[in-house]
C-alpha cells in the first residue's frame, strides 16, 4: 500500500512548475478561477456563516446572501455530505434502517 501512496505523491511532485513558486497543477489560485453566485441557506441554531477551505484558503460565507464564489468553493459544498439513517417500515411490518446520504450544508446555486 506504501508503494501505492508513493508512486501517487510522486505523480504529484512531477506536476510541479520548474520555474516560479513551488504549485502543483492541483491547486488553483482563487483569484484566477472561474466563479459563480450562491446562496447558503440559514439554519435554526448555526452561526450566519459557514466557513469553507479550498487548498488553504479560507471563505466566510454569509447565509441568506447572494455570494460569488470559486468553483472550487462549490465543489468543497457538493461534496460535504453527511449520512444519518432513518426508519423505513417493510411490507411485513418490521422497520428497517436505512442510511440516507444529505448534505450538510445546505446552498443553492443561483
Amino acid at each position: 500500500m506504501n508503494d501505492e501512496f508513493d508512486s501517487l505523491l510522486g505523480d504529484i511532485a512531477s506536476d510541479a512548475e520548474p520555474s516560479g513558486p513551488s504549485r502543483t497543477k492541483m491547486e488553483a489560485k482563487p483569484e484566477n478561477e472561474e466563479r459563480r453566485s450562491i446562496i447558503i441557506d440559514e439554519v435554526d441554531g448555526q452561526p450566519n456563516y459557514e466557513v469553507v477551505g479550498v487548498n488553504g484558503v479560507v471563505f466566510q460565507i454569509q447565509r441568506g446572501i447572494e455570494t460569488t464564489v470559486p468553483l472550487s468553493v462549490i465543489e468543497v459544498l457538493k461534496n460535504a455530505v453527511a449520512s444519518k439513517y432513518v426508519k423505513v417500515k417493510r411490507n411485513d411490518g418490521f422497520e428497517d434502517l436505512q442510511k440516507r446520504d444529505y448534505s450538510s450544508i445546505p446552498w443553492r446555486l443561483v
